[in-house]
């Protein structure tokens, strides 16, 4: 099988010694002429897929067709005049070779495809078609390919020789220097890849609406809005409109702002931004509420879409403005880290951007910050295979189409199914789920680098053994965390950029996130039994910051309960001598577990005596309740209510739930029991 087709999808590859592109070619805009020589020829497939016996009677020099096919590593041959052959029809994307029987160049006027090609390429060789601008850098070109490409060629039949490039050569030995749209390149990789390339009608798309209106914004600022906050919101959003007008191209003044303690939450919309005080005084926040602004302008009063669309493209173009306020910024250093810290947070779902995608309705509340991160790098990669002025086109079509999925077509050139195949593709390189999420259930440790036989048995035991403890003794759900071991700091230094940000230009030795881990073999003294208890609280915290003002003691109370059981169970420590010293320096503290709900009063004590009271409390609950309940706690925790909308039920109802008795009444009760306690 060598052609495979999602837009387009084309495998390929081959020796270099073979026969072989055009010399160069006049693009115009949907047909240009390639000039042929006598002989071998070399071109990029860029028409509609054409069937190889049409090209025939269209060419009458042409005396023969090769095609690559990558699974049998063999060329696939047609010849004039001949019934039998291995080639039916060339497809978009293909390189393809074409042997002309003349004396004298033949002019071959070429139709140019307007399809997307995503070519799956193999490990070796493979042959493609250049589908991008003329003279494209090949540097530019391939710098996706980073360390996997190996070379390219690309063949000049005026002189029937190769152009060869490979990364790092010096100038002399890489004669390949810029690509043209219709020609042909070999490419070797050491490993199989995907390579989308936008078509041959790669955008600029302009934004064909009115680019202003002429109407200036109307302000309506309540009394409490000093005049200094006043001029300085003016200002910032006459810079938003000024950037977003020269990079989306559109413009719209008809708007109402709103600002004041009085004003309500941060919000954006067609005719209307709303901005508290706090949010008035963030830049970037006034960009983001201005775009959905515009969003709604321009879709408009029956605006349709993915919510993915709508908050992706809105942080995409906070991002842009942000760069070019900052003057120690760029519009791509913001968007570069904006990619980073989006991967980062992607990483920790295996939701697909089919799946957040709500059709015409505008909130899944468990999928919502997935809409802003995942949402960003879609944003982001479509403007890499269109320009920033196709996001402010789709919504213009929006307000011409029944349908958004058919304006996002007409604005970036694919077909939202083949998009979000595509894009999935291209997140599985660039933003992957941590390992845990595709590899079963429990944790999941990923060795780097030379990492010796006894330290990887070590750390899964360890590791195994606290997941087993979880759920035998407390029916825990598997644990789901992902754990990086490198030999030092060099094999985890690509997980690290993902995920955290270097301290005085280094990375610590040890770092942790809810749902990750990363640890040089070199302080492997603290990756302990601690480390693996509270790695799994970390992702339950992550996941409770939706049902209200969780106390901290109780929040991180678990964890500390849980590694004393689990201590005391592999005979590391003591329950009853931890209960004791916690008593001790509880009672001494001068402090109650209700002072230690005020962030004032948990922050200046000391943490000693914070652990005391956290373990105490779970400890005293565990017994009511049974030490299943505090696992029960986390499942009886309500479900992220819609945006805006308060929940029908408060931690405080699955606190009662799971433990069958009130916050009120645990609080006294505790006390009284504290102040019970008596020593030996």
């Amino acid at each position: 099988m060598f052609i495979a087709v999602l837009g387009v999808l084309l495998a390929g590859a081959a020796a270099w010694s073979t026969p072989g592109p055009a010399s160069a070619s006049e693009p115009d805009t949907a047909r240009f002429t390639t000039r042929l020589h006598p002989g071998w020829n070399m071109v990029g497939w860029i028409e509609p897929d054409t069937t190889t016996a049409a090209l025939f009677g269209a060419m009458p020099a042409l005396d023969a067709v090769y095609v690559w096919d990558s699974g049998e590593r063999a060329y696939r041959t047609v010849q004039r005049g001949s019934t039998a052959g291995g080639i039916d029809e060339l497809s978009t994307g293909m390189g393809v070779w074409l042997y002309i029987r003349s004396d004298a160049p033949v002019a071959w006027e070429r139709a140019v495809s307007d399809q997307s090609a995503l070519l799956s390429l193999t490990a070796g060789h493979n042959l493609v078609a250049w589908l991008g601008p003329d003279e494209t850098p090949i540097e530019a070109a391939l710098a996706r390919f980073g360390d996997a490409l190996v070379g390219a060629a690309s063949w000049d039949a005026e002189v029937q020789r190769y152009a060869r490039y490979r990364r790092d050569a010096p100038d002399a030995v890489n004669t390949l220097r810029r690509l043209r749209l219709g020609d042909a390149l070999w490419l070797e990789l050491a490993s199989e890849t995907w390579w989308w390339q936008s078509g041959a009608e790669r955008r600029p798309v302009d934004f064909t609406g009115a680019a202003t209106d002429g109407i200036e914004p109307r302000f309506v600022f309540s009394e409490d809005v000093p005049a200094g906050e006043q001029q300085s919101l003016r200002a910032v959003l006459d810079g938003v409109r000024e950037v977003f007008s020269e990079r989306f191209g559109a413009d719209r003044g008809d708007l109402t702002v709103r600002t004041g303690s009085d004003a309500g939450r941060c919000s954006g919309g067609r005719g209307s931004v709303t901005l508290p005080r706090g949010c008035a005084g963030i830049p970037w926040i006034v960009a983001h509420e201005y775009f959905h602004h515009l969003q709604g302008t321009l879709a408009g009063p029956n605006r349709k879409g993915p919510v993915w669309m709508t908050e992706g493209t809105a942080v995409y173009a906070d991002r842009v403005y942000d760069g070019v306020a900052d003057p120690d910024s760029t519009p791509e250093a913001a968007l570069e880290i904006e990619r980073r810290n989006s991967s980062r947070k992607v990483a920790s779902t295996v939701s697909t951007l089919a799946r957040v995608a709500t059709g015409d309705t505008f909130r899944i509340p468990s999928e919502e910050p997935l809409n802003y991160s995942l949402g960003f790098l879609a944003a982001d990669w479509l403007v890499a295979h269109t320009s920033e002025r196709a996001i402010a086109e789709y919504y213009r079509l929006v307000s011409e189409s029944e349908r958004w999925d058919v304006a996002f077509e007409a604005a970036f050139g694919v077909d939202v199914d083949d998009f979000y195949s595509a894009f999935e593709i291209y997140r599985a390189e660039a933003a992957p789920p941590l390992p845990h999420l595709t590899d079963g259930d429990g944790p999941v440790a990923v060795f780097l680098g030379d990492v010796s036989p006894g330290t990887r048995a070590a750390i899964q035991a360890e590791m195994s053994g606290v997941q087993r403890f979880l759920i035998d003794r407390f029916a825990a759900e598997p644990p789901g965390y992902t754990v990086y071991v490198g030999a030092d700091a060099e094999s985890v230094r690509g997980i690290n950029e993902r995920f955290f940000s270097p301290r005085n230009g280094e990375y610590a030795c040890g770092s942790r996130l809810p749902g990750v881990l990363v640890y040089e073999t070199s302080c492997l003294r603290h990756l302990t039994d601690n480390r693996f208890v509270s790695a799994y609280f970390s992702v339950l915290h992550y996941n409770i910051h939706h049902a209200g003002p969780v106390p901290p003691w109780l929040a991180f109370g678990a964890s500390e309960y849980v590694l004393t059981a689990y201590r005391t169970a592999s005979g590391r420590a003591s329950h009853d001598e931890k209960l004791l010293s916690s008593a001790e320096a509880a009672q001494q503290s001068g402090v109650s577990l209700r002072e230690l709900d005020t962030p004032e009063v948990w922050d200046r004590t000391d943490g000693s005596v914070v652990r005391a009271f956290m373990f105490l409390a779970v400890d005293w609950l565990a017994r009511h309740a049974g030490e299943a309940a505090i696992f029960e706690f986390y499942r009886a925790l309500p479900p992220i209510p819609p945006r805006g909308v308060e929940s029908a039920w408060t931690w405080e109802d699955a606190f009662e739930s799971a433990y069958g008795i009130t916050i009120g009444e645990f609080h006294e009760s505790f006390d009284a029991y504290l102040a019970g306690l008596t020593f030996p």
